[in-house]
């Protein structure tokens, strides 16, 4: 929520917990200021529900992603989602500054060293967190080869899943599919539901990837 009314959220997971394998947080998804997805992932837990928390590279450096890594495993949280994150010039609060000390490779390598017992500073730990961690991909890219090997190089990073776009072209999710069945990791087609042509209309113009 992009406030601190958590009611309406832990309502329709509720409803939803029995239906559904896992939920996705979002990390103030597209440059939106929202609550952080850690909180909101440990709620979750504590309602029996399972959450994937999305990590992103754009607000926090190295230091505060690592620590925000280690509280959520002292919180039980195991599923990661990491990307490199939108700029923030697309959300709502367009002078913020970018960071990007990381990206989404770095990401899964500093996340790979905390589980190896040692920090990217390579510093020891005084216990070590136990992660599921995951990355996004696009099926619809413009440049499938160039996503496949980004792919292949996020999987030699740590990815042990994937999070697609959202699909709505069946042949070319299939033309996806067939380079990358062969990496032999699981991967969970994206989709949104489409509430209205208007939605359609601005997913098409302004979400890269989305046909």
């Amino acid at each position: 929520p992009k406030g601190t009314d958590i009611a309406p959220l832990l309502g329709k997971s509720d409803l939803l917990k029995h239906a559904v394998v896992a939920f996705n947080l979002t990390d103030s998804h597209t440059s939106r200021m929202s609550m952080a997805p850690l909180a909101v992932a440990r709620l979750l837990l504590e309602q029996g529900a399972e959450p994937i928390l999305q990590v992103t590279c754009r607000d926090r450096n190295r230091i505060a992603i690592q620590a925000d890594l280690l509280g959520a495993s002292a919180l039980g949280i195991s599923n990661l989602l990491c990307m490199t994150g939108d700029h923030p010039s697309s959300g709502d609060h367009p002078d913020s500054k970018p960071v990007f000390d990381l990206e989404a490779i770095g990401l899964l390598n500093a996340i790979s060293s905390l589980q190896s017992g040692v920090d990217v500073g390579g510093n020891k730990l005084r216990g070590v967190p136990d992660f599921y961690p995951g990355a996004v991909v696009n099926p619809g890219a413009d440049d499938l080869d160039k996503e496949i090997q980004r792919m292949e190089q996020k999987i030699e990073a740590g990815a042990v899943f994937f999070q697609t776009q959202a699909v709505y072209d069946s042949d070319a999710f299939g033309r996806f599919m067939a380079r990358a069945r062969s990496f032999n990791v699981p991967v969970l087609a994206g989709h949104i539901m489409l509430k209205s042509s208007n939605m359609a209309r601005n997913l098409n113009a302004n979400v890269p990837g989305i046909s």
